[in-house]
């Protein structure tokens, strides 16, 4: 909370705070908090407040599955390519680039 502070004290332009939430039945939540006064009084003071606080966890959960997922093709032992449904390659492991794969036994229609 200390950037909360430092902003409502006017040594910042807004205030951004990352946290994580542990809620009554366990499971964890993280939050983004992001805020700037908009009203001080004469004496320089916080009188209003504007913000907006975010529940990240599903998008932070869905970017380690991805990381999880790149690392295990990556460190696969067999060539690995995924392609979507046009035939593009979408990744292609070391072990395959390195390989000499006749690319074209890969065509695939659709």
């Amino acid at each position: 909370m200390d950037s909360m502070n430092v902003h409502l004290r006017g040594e910042t332009k807004m205030s951004e705070i990352f946290y994580r939430m542990v809620r009554q039945n366990g499971s964890i939540r993280f939050i983004h908090g992001k805020g700037r006064v908009i009203e001080r009084d004469s004496n320089g003071n916080p009188l209003r407040m504007i913000g907006v606080i975010a529940d990240e966890t599903e998008s932070r959960e869905t970017e380690a599955q991805s990381k999880l997922m790149e690392h295990a093709l990556s460190s696969a032992f067999e060539g690995l390519a995924l392609v979507d449904l046009k035939g593009n390659f979408l990744f292609t492991n070391a072990v395959f680039v390195d390989s000499s794969v006749n690319l074209s036994q890969f065509a695939v229609e659709f």
